[in-house]
């Protein structure tokens, strides 16, 4: 009996030890494969743009207190400037819970999950492979990617019409809102949906998302500091 206990425990103490030898050499000495390596490119580049997501929210987030303090003030001539910041603020938001939102449509259906767990499935567990012709159903070919695209140019149109300058084609550039058709050379003009999205895996296209997530939240800074410089001209 006794040695049945000393041989069970010296198995058990092989696996175990083993293991650990397995998962060292699986995560520090193995070099990982081609598509491991670009799976963890696509992660860390959305898990960059997330950074930069989070960056102009806290910035946008001091200058609408800035807006409140400046309520605060006697001054009625600028008002209109602190209305214009809220209808911003209200605009932004919908772009991006909207960008959420097509997300999860596309990770719950090219990836099978329910709609409320893909709002929340990590980047790093979405497949490489074998998503583009999901990808193109559920995106190219229901039209969605047209959806986003009107969304992010109407959410453009919103901020500029609340500024001074509407027709002022510099001023659209700097919103960094790019949604129209790509120059390939000077005779070739391709779709921003078939650049972008067509024939693109899933993995591929989440940093895509997150990185126009992110121009929203940069539209929304440029346009807030354009407002909050008009307003601080007004004089007493």
């Amino acid at each position: 009996m006794k040695q049945n206990n000393v041989l069970s425990g010296i198995i058990l103490t092989l696996i175990f030890v083993g293991g650990a030898a397995f998962a060292i050499y699986y995560f520090f000495f193995r070099k990982p494969s081609a598509e491991e390596q670009l799976l963890r490119s696509f992660v860390l580049l959305d898990d960059r743009m997330k950074q930069n997501i989070d960056f102009c929210q806290k910035s946008n987030e001091y200058v609408y207190s800035a807006f409140e303090r400046l309520g605060k003030d006697s001054l009625s001539r600028r008002n209109p400037y602190i209305e214009k910041s809220q209808k911003v603020k209200q605009f932004a938001n919908e772009a991006s819970h909207y960008l959420d939102s097509v997300r999860a449509i596309l990770i719950s259906k090219c990836e099978g999950i329910a709609f409320a767990q893909a709002d929340t499935f990590p980047t790093k567990l979405l497949k490489l492979k074998y998503s583009q012709d999901s990808v193109n159903k559920h995106f190219i070919e229901s039209k969605l990617v047209l959806q986003v695209q009107k969304k992010l140019s109407d959410y453009r149109n919103q901020l500029l019409s609340l500024t001074e300058q509407q027709n002022n084609k510099i001023l659209k550039e700097k919103l960094g809102i790019h949604v129209d058709s790509v120059r390939l050379s000077e005779k070739k003009m391709v779709a921003w949906s078939e650049y972008f999205f067509e024939n693109n895996s899933l993995i591929a296209i989440i940093p895509i998302l997150s990185s126009l997530q992110s121009e929203v939240r940069y539209a929304e800074n440029f346009t807030l500091g354009d407002l909050y410089y008009r307003a601080t001209q007004l004089k007493k």
